[in-house]
């Protein structure tokens, strides 16, 4: 047996460059596939399967589940992980007493990416995955979402000069590939993604870049009021207020800027809101009073309070624990039947409200759960003194009180992915810039 130090030395270094030549070599391609889903993630959340078997399969291939529990707790695992993780586990016992358990099951995979996501990224190590890295994925997200924001347009334009009406710049024409609502919180995220990068870098920007950065901002302020989503142009509008107090108290010397730039767009959106450019003004036409013998069919935010209103009935029937995963479809067309709902009736149609519908399928542990969930970003953008960390809630808790975001995959891909790799990023948020 060889005793000499140096040899034994050299034999542990060669022993870690392997192991390490190893790890790198799954990280790479752990990497590539997160690249991939951040292109096509504004797209579609068709390819987000095929890349989560790919990053179990590496991380299997890796093995080092010692150093990956490790990881998970240096990377604020726990608590916050282990939060990500749990709201999992509620809609997953839901199941059992659910009556439909084809609907359940297909929401048990709708759900999957809440904790596949954080335990993807949080038991990275930070020697391989680095804030360089996290920066390249969020540039990669932010160029795919204004790539698919022009795509709108250009399609939008041909459109409707082939069939002379301006319908195809409007609401879901418009946004052909997603719902208006998540569109505009795809486009919403973006935008401030590249507002955050104008101000931190605007000592270093060209001229011709800087210009080109606000260009890019117009483009997608506008198709955010194209997508014509009254939730989504409001929750904007109030980002972007927390965004410009955090320039002005980050930049004071800036604040002209920021002025103009809020007065920009406010005085364009408000101007576009109180006329009849767009086919239908759904804000002017907005009314907040349902009868029960006529579900007016033409205004959708009277079929929406109509939702609340019979999921509401639902949900008292069903207290404590909720009607089951699998069973707030019928659970609501039951009530609008009795209510003489028929547009509900005749449609299959989800409570349009994440609280709601927490408390609907899986009772008070539902809606705990929930919002538990919210809490990460929110606390974790006061322990990290992260804005970014904050839109997210923002964004989250906004966004759900119109639209059930995790009964979507559009909405929990978003989330279940953006939390995460932010909870990484505000590890290293004095390192450098974002993008």
């Amino acid at each position: 047996m060889n005793d000499d130090p140096i040899s034994l030395k050299m034999s542990r270094l060669n022993s870690f460059i392997g192991d390490y030549l190893t790890e790198s070599r799954c990280f790479n391609v752990s990497f590539c596939v997160w690249a991939f889903v951040m292109l096509t993630l504004p797209f579609t959340t068709f390819f987000m399967w095929p890349s989560a078997v790919i990053l179990c399969f590496a991380m299997f291939l890796e093995s080092d589940w010692q150093g990956k529990a490790l990881n998970f707790r240096a990377n604020f695992g726990v608590p916050y992980g282990l939060f990500l993780i749990l709201i999992y586990l509620i809609p997953m016992t839901g199941i059992l007493y659910s009556s439909n358990k084809n609907v359940a099951l297909a929401e048990f995979e709708c759900y999957m990416w809440l904790p596949l996501a954080p335990i993807f990224l949080l038991t990275t190590s930070n020697r391989l995955l680095t804030f360089k890295h996290i920066a390249l994925l969020l540039k990669i997200y932010t160029v795919s979402v204004v790539t698919l924001t022009i795509l709108y347009f250009a399609v939008g334009i041909v459109r409707s000069i082939h069939y002379h009406d301006t319908v195809y710049l409007y609401y879901s024409h418009f946004s052909f590939l997603r719902h208006p609502t998540y569109a505009t919180l795809y486009a919403t995220f973006a935008f401030i993604l590249i507002l955050d990068y104008i101000y931190k870098c605007q000592n270093t920007l060209s001229k011709p870049r800087y210009i080109l950065l606000y260009v890019v901002e117009f483009i997608l302020a506008f198709g955010i009021f194209c997508t014509y989503s009254r939730a989504g142009i409001i929750i904007f509008f109030i980002v972007l207020c927390v965004w410009g107090v955090y320039i002005f108290r980050t930049y004071p010397r800036r604040w002209k800027r920021v002025l103009l730039l809020f007065a920009a767009i406010a005085s364009a959106f408000s101007l576009l809101m109180t006329t009849d450019i767009m086919p239908v003004n759904r804000f002017a036409k907005t009314k907040y009073s349902v009868d029960e013998k006529d579900t007016a069919d033409s205004d959708k935010s009277e079929a929406r309070i109509a939702i609340w209103k019979t999921s509401i009935a639902a949900i008292r029937e069903n207290l404590p624990f909720g009607v089951g995963t699998g069973d707030a479809f019928d659970a609501i067309k039951d009530k609008s039947v009795e209510r003489k709902y028929d547009n509900i009736t005749e449609r299959h149609y989800n409570s349009h409200n994440q609280y709601l519908q927490a408390l609907l399928t899986n009772g008070i542990p539902g809606i705990v759960l929930l919002l538990l969930y919210f809490s990460v970003p929110l606390a974790m953008s006061v322990r990290l003194k992260s804005i970014h960390l904050f839109s997210i809630f923002l964004l989250l808790s906004l966004n759900c009180l119109f639209e059930c975001m995790f009964e979507i995959r559009s909405g929990v891909d978003f989330f279940a992915v953006m939390i995460p790799l932010f909870i990484l990023r505000g590890k290293f948020q004095n390192d450098s810039i974002l993008l």
